[in-house]
Order: structure tokens, then sequence, then C-alpha cells
């Protein structure tokens, strides 16, 4: 916000009055204020870009909301909501998140914070064509964060079953849900991954 503007905006604080622009009368207020801001506030009073007057008028109480990756019980919280929000506005008849596609969701490290996570959701919702949204609606960078090769981390005691189910899943991840490039990553025929794949639907993995 300008300066010139905070001055304007702590005038109307203080004197719990204010003039529309063009208008020649002054409009009496009583209103509260929450104000936010996704940027350190005592490094915007050092660097001049926020006046410090305005700061302690609006400073009675502060909130530091943690960053969202410090905070990923709400992650599942937010999804739910903005996929309501999403589909209220859409009148689209999305139920929900297939669990691979929430999976990755709720590991992502947001950097964008709820705003990334809030633009994600609306972008799976515009590119779903069924009703839950897949791991094909969501974008690379968060299946692929790091841009790093596939690796595949089993523990001791996984059944053979349970591996081959992981090592598959997380090779579609790493393709982008490209079926063929899955098929040949795996060393498998495209059929036997198909049939894998309409396996795990079966059991509700996918």
């Amino acid at each position: 916000m300008p300066s010139e503007i905070q001055a304007k905006m702590l005038r109307a604080l203080e004197e719990r009055r204010f003039r529309r622009l063009g208008g020649k009368n002054e409009t009496e207020v009583d209103v509260r204020v929450l104000s936010a801001s996704n940027k350190k506030l005592e490094k915007a009073l050092e660097e001049k870009t926020l006046r410090e007057d305005i700061y302690y008028r609006l400073s009675v109480v502060e909130i530091e909301m943690p960053p969202l990756r410090e905070r990923t019980g709400d992650i599942p919280l937010l999804m739910n909501e903005f996929l309501e929000m999403f589909r209220e506005r859409n009148d689209k008849k999305i139920t929900g998140f297939s669990p691979r596609s929430a999976e990755i969701l709720n590991r992502y490290h947001w950097p964008g914070n709820v705003r990334e996570l809030k633009n994600t959701i609306e972008r799976a919702g515009v590119l779903c064509k069924g009703q839950t949204i897949q791991v094909t609606d969501l974008p690379k960078r968060l299946i692929d964060p790091d841009g790093s090769k596939l690796e595949v981390q089993i523990p001791i005691g996984t059944t053979l079953q349970l591996s081959e189910r992981e090592m598959i899943l997380k090779t579609l991840e790493h393709v982008n849900n490209n079926k063929t490039r899955a098929a040949q990553v795996l060393g498998i025929s495209l059929k036997t991954l198909h049939n894998k794949l309409n396996q795990y639907k079966s059991e509700n993995v996918i």
C-alpha cells in the first residue's frame, strides 16, 4: 500500500470519518479492521514501506499464522472446503479426491501457502472429468516437486503384492500417468499394467 494511502487510512481510523472519492461530505464510520500481510512487518518498517504510525495503530492484537507446510493437519480441511466452493460455483458433481491424489496434496510443501492450494484445487476441478479428482488432474510440480529421479522406498517386511502395487502407482505418478511410458519403465506389457490398475480400482486403492 503506497505511503499516501496509508496516511489516509490512518486518518480515517483515528477520526472515524472519511470522504468518498469525488465527494464533498465526510461520512462517520464505526468499524473494526482486520488486516493481513504475507510479508515480515518488521522488515517493511526497516525498509520504510510501512509507516510506523499505522503499524502501531493496527497492531492492537497480532496473530502470526505459520505457513501451511507447518500445519499439515489443515490441508485436508482446506482441500474439502475449496472443493465445495468450486462445486457450488460451477455446478460440477465432484464428490472428492482419489486416495492417491489426496496423498499427493497432503504431502506437498505448498510454498505458495493457502492461495496455491486453492488455485490447485480449482485447476483440478476444471480438469476433472469424473466424480473424483485424480492424479492426472494435478499439476506435475506436485507429483514430482524436485524433478528428481524416481525413488521408491519400501519397508522391510512389506509383502510382494503391496511392493508391486506401490512400485506401479509411484511410477505412474512419476510419468504423469502416461501408461505407455509407465509400462516401459516397469518392463511389463501395457495390457498387464491395465489389468493391474483394474484390480486396484476394484480394491478401491485408486
